[in-house]
């Protein structure tokens, strides 16, 4: 007799494999960290990117100056998990101000125009940054002003300034949302954040 499973035949090749199917996975009440859906944000579930980190803290923090590293891949397979996992490190941490900027959420209807998306970037930026000095910091009507680039870079300034010897770490993540939208925005004539 079988306890929680059924035995079934399945004709393959010209014989018959036995295949135990069982009513439950046997783990299904543990959270399991290699599952397909939203970034694991849990440092205490994400497993595996040790090695990863270490490699982009060695890549980013050069002798003399900071490199500009990329996590390239397809999707589904853990880049956004390793950003959080990035930003969560006590190494990182030491060194860095981690902000994950989002863009699946910063490209909406709502941010179409480079001063509605540079605003929108600069109040994601201070929420990451909350609970710090340069989280304090205010964030200006950058869509109200006279050139939104200057007045972002600015306000990207005083955040860089008030991180004290640690530096500002901006990571992107989903930036195929950015770059569909500033191809759908040239190729339209339409002023892109790019040009605009």
């Amino acid at each position: 007799t079988r306890q929680g499973g059924v035995l079934r035949l399945i004709p393959f090749k010209g014989r018959k494999l036995a295949i135990d199917v069982q009513n439950e996975y046997p783990h299904f009440r543990r959270e399991n960290p290699f599952t397909v859906g939203p970034a694991i944000r849990n440092l205490h579930i994400i497993k595996g990117r040790d090695e990863e980190t270490q490699e982009i803290f060695r890549t980013l923090h050069g002798h003399y100056q900071d490199n500009v590293p990329l996590i390239w891949g397809s999707r589904r397979i853990g880049k956004s998990t390793l950003l959080y996992r990035i930003k969560m490190d006590v190494e990182f941490r030491r060194f860095y101000e981690p902000v994950i900027c989002d863009m699946e959420k910063l490209i909406t209807d709502m941010t179409k125009t480079t001063p509605l998306f540079l605003s929108a970037l600069a109040r994601n930026i201070s929420e990451e940054l909350a609970g710090t000095p340069a989280g304090r910091l205010p964030v200006p009507e950058i869509a109200n002003s006279g050139d939104c680039l200057a007045a972002f870079c600015a306000h990207l300034d005083k955040l860089v300034a008030s991180c004290g010897e640690k530096s500002l770490l901006l990571m992107f993540d989903e930036m195929e949302f950015l770059l569909a939208q500033m191809g759908e925005d040239l190729a339209a004539g339409r002023t892109s954040y790019v040009n605009g």
